[in-house]
């Protein structure tokens, strides 16, 4: 792993938790979403009740949004829902130094994640009622000519 490299010894687990979030952030940039993901996994494996709520709520965004390009919406949307709980507990709420309210921005990605979903599933039931009218129609058709034979 690409921490090994830099820090032989065991860094202080805060330490170690701040450089693989940052890890996660620079694998989402370079489309390298798995290893993200695996970055966040580990961080919060270390992370206990001593840490600081909006440090955990920021692994699982991050995580959530590695899951979201991946196509695994559904995992995404949990890791959302467990970011939200944890800044409704008690984080600031607020991502970063340019002010942005991260409970907003949490907020607003899930409703799309939801929306996208909620379509997908839409459409798989509108094609599978499709492909059942369809197979229907065949039966009927055989059936027809069989009886008629």
């Amino acid at each position: 792993c690409a921490l090994d490299a830099f820090y032989p010894s065991q860094p202080a687990p805060s330490l170690e938790i701040a450089i693989r979030s940052n890890l996660a952030l620079v694998y989402n940039k370079l489309s390298k979403f798995e290893c993200a993901e695996h970055e966040c996994e580990l961080a919060l494996r270390l992370c206990d009740d001593t840490e600081k709520k909006d440090v955990v709520a920021k692994l699982y965004f991050r995580k959530s949004s590695s899951l979201e390009e991946r196509g695994l919406y559904e995992l995404a949307i949990h890791d959302l829902e467990q970011c939200r709980e944890i800044l409704s507990k008690g984080g600031k709420g607020n991502k970063g130094g340019k002010g942005t309210n991260m409970k907003r921005t949490v907020e607003v990605a899930l409703r799309r994640l939801t929306e996208l979903v909620s379509t997908r599933r839409g459409k798989e039931d509108k094609d599978e009622e499709a492909a059942t009218a369809a197979a229907e129609a065949a039966m009927r058709e055989n059936n027809e000519e069989y009886s008629s034979s």
